[in-house]
């Protein structure tokens, strides 16, 4: 049987002391976001997050992703892309 205290360091406490926590909330609703647009099954999704049932993933985790949506991304991916190939690489740069 456990103690009464191996119990306890066990339960889940909120750190407080790391400002952003939602960001992590915010993290895990676009995983979810993403792995049902790439067509993983809700089911899995769940399982992945962890969540007690898949209502609760569907109504608050995955969110609905326009077409336009979808290409302002593309647009935003393909200018990210251009940046950073028009910088010089590690090599290039311990050669100078």
């Amino acid at each position: 049987m456990e103690s009464a205290h191996a119990k306890s360091e066990h339960e889940f406490k909120l750190d407080t002391s790391i400002p952003g926590w939602h960001d992590w909330h915010a993290f895990r609703r676009g995983l979810a976001t993403n792995l049902h647009t790439l067509g993983v099954d809700d089911k899995t999704i769940q399982a992945i997050l962890r969540h007690s049932n898949v209502a609760l993933t569907n109504n608050v985790y995955i969110k609905s992703v326009t077409e336009s949506q979808v290409r302002a991304m593309d647009v935003l991916e393909a200018k990210f892309r251009e940046a950073s190939n028009s910088l010089p690489t590690v090599s290039q740069r311990l050669v100078n």
